[in-house]
């Protein structure tokens, strides 16, 4: 559990996170090409320069998740459901999968019980918006959707949003993002990917990626499976 101890969760209000109006969504960003040996530790070095505890956590307001939770069902949402979007933080079987596999203690954390029945059934599912080497704008590009499972010109959020069906989805980038993105490119696709989830009646809950990488190697963050 000490995993979770690391991350700041916030759930993201439409109200609080408009969309960018500086740049066109339509807008294409060019993608830097890096050595990845080079560029491992680049991602290390800029992620050990964030301290977590110098931003703050955004209040929820309850009745907002609760208008859109209920617009989800009216779309058809599996109300049992979640989706993983993210990098290799997401992707690896630390990450949920031991909760639908019965391997975990709660320990102090008992009262979560709850949640992870709820749940139990989506802990292990292969999410087609998660992969190693994923960034946030790559998460809207058709270019990095699974052939197999998605759709012509379908991105991989989108994607996995129509195979699963969830109802709430757990969107953790930045180990890649420090490294492949400016600011204002992570800040204008990070609205995309909220605002596109929220109009898909999904709750989306936002995470930073661990202050301590879990990844087995750098390089592994930086490597599309």
């Amino acid at each position: 559990m000490r995993h979770f101890a690391l991350i700041l969760i916030a759930l993201i209000l439409f109200g609080a996170l408009p969309l960018a109006t500086a740049q066109d969504s339509s807008q294409a960003f060019i993608y830097e090409a890096v050595d990845l040996a080079d560029g491992a530790e680049l991602v290390l070095a800029r992620a050990r320069a964030i301290h977590l505890d110098d931003y703050p956590v955004i209040s929820v307001i309850p009745a907002h998740i609760k208008t859109i939770f209920q617009s989800g069902q009216i779309l058809g949402r599996d109300a049992h459901t979640l989706s993983k979007v993210g990098d290799c933080n997401s992707v690896d079987w630390f990450f949920l999968q031991p909760f639908g596999q019965d391997q975990y203690d709660l320990g102090d954390y008992s009262d979560l019980q709850g949640a992870i029945d709820y749940f139990s059934t989506s802990f292990t599912y292969t999410s087609y918006a998660a992969y190693n080497g994923l960034n946030v704008q790559a998460a809207l590009d058709p270019t990095w959707a699974s052939p197999v499972m998605c759709r012509a010109g379908e991105s991989p959020l989108s994607c996995e949003y129509r195979i699963h069906n969830p109802s709430v989805a757990i969107i953790m980038f930045g180990s890649n993002d420090v490294l492949a993105l400016a600011p204002v490119e992570f800040d204008h696709s990070l609205r995309r990917v909220v605002y596109e989830t929220l109009q898909a009646g999904i709750i989306p809950v936002l995470s930073t990626f661990p202050a301590t990488s879990r990844c087995r190697t750098a390089r592994s963050c930086l490597t599309r499976s």
